[in-house]
């Protein structure tokens, strides 16, 4: 767990980030008095303890996707808190293990790491496999707006990486960009539900429309302006 400032041009924002060692995907962890923003979701102990020493008793629970890697972690976030779970529509009838939030997805990247590098990450990953089904709170449009603990989140549907694909741009000033933005890397549009040209033709353009001083914080990686991404966004 590190924490992360990020100094926009209103705001100074102290996030805690965890990262999920597999496949280095992040969750994005924002307190505000007795209520926390949770961007993704993996398991930190360390997170808990934090969360728990702020007294935290809601949790605003928003996924950028349906895939494992960015929403196995739900389950322990609402074990423990009070949790309300936020997610475009795109994903409705997809976070189950049994459809598009299938480990089968980590799996495959483990694998061609473990082949390239010699190394044995796909058996330590299969040890940690569980199952789950969820059912979001509250569906959010395309472009919808709400207020939580302050700040307002404006969820923005970017399909091609997955149906369910979204971003949240926060107070104008710092955006979670699941996997449609990520420094340095392709952005995969070959897996399940994936789609190319959704890609280019839709989320390509919004990507690009939004300021250049925006704060990117990314579902893997580390946080970018906006104006330093090189959008070399093609199937892989």
């Amino acid at each position: 767990m590190t924490l992360l400032e990020i100094k926009a041009e209103n705001h100074t924002y102290r996030l805690y980030r965890s990262v999920y060692p597999p496949v280095e995907s992040n969750m994005y962890v924002l307190m505000e008095g007795k209520d926390a923003v949770i961007v993704d979701s993996n398991i930190s102990e360390e997170v808990l303890d934090v969360m728990k020493e702020r007294e935290v008793e809601t949790v605003h629970l928003f996924l950028t996707h349906e895939h494992y890697d960015h929403s196995h972690g739900v389950w322990w976030v609402q074990e423990n808190f009070k949790t309300v779970l936020y997610c475009h529509k795109g994903c409705e009838g997809q976070l189950s293990t049994k459809k598009k939030s299938s480990p089968r997805l980590v799996a495959f990247v483990l694998a061609e790491k473990d082949k390239n590098n010699g190394t044995n990450q796909y058996e330590e990953f299969k040890k940690s496999i569980h199952d789950y089904s969820l059912e979001p709170d509250v569906y959010l449009d395309d472009s919808q707006t709400i207020c939580i603990a302050g700040h307002h989140i404006t969820a923005y549907h970017t399909p091609g990486h997955s149906p369910g694909s979204c971003i949240y741009v926060v107070d104008e000033e710092i955006v979670f960009s699941g996997d449609c933005m990520i420094d340095g890397r392709k952005i995969i549009t070959a897996f399940k539900g994936g789609n190319a040209e959704d890609m280019q033709s839709y989320t390509l353009p919004k990507l690009k429309s939004l300021a250049d001083d925006l704060w990117i914080l990314p579902g893997h990686g580390e946080p970018f302006k906006k104006k330093d991404f090189k959008f070399d966004i093609y199937n892989v």
